[in-house]
């Protein structure tokens, strides 16, 4: 009878614990996820723009800053991908 309660019981608990701890995993990957494609985007990194990203997303976490940081990767990537697109149409407009 105990080990009918304590068994699904101890599930339930690893269940959740491992369910918070992949939602914690899974928020850290995607700000680096940004912060990554934040540097790539710009070209480069100094000290001090590493400091803020880490200030933003980490010491004094602030969604309004990280949504900006996403909106202007996310706009970066739209503007590299269009000009690549018209790179390869002018590519195959010389070869006609």
């Amino acid at each position: 009878m105990v080990i009918a309660l304590v068994s699904p019981s101890t599930a339930l608990l690893s269940s959740i614990y491992y369910n918070v701890y992949q939602f914690l995993a899974n928020s850290r990957l995607n700000n680096n996820n940004i912060k990554f494609r934040y540097i790539k985007a710009f070209g480069e990194i100094t000290a001090e723009n590493l400091l803020k990203l880490k200030i933003f997303f980490e010491y004094e976490p602030d969604k309004q800053k990280q949504r900006s940081l996403r909106k202007m990767v996310d706009e970066h990537k739209q503007r590299a991908r269009d000009l690549e697109q018209t790179r390869l149409k002018e590519a195959q407009a010389d070869q006609l």
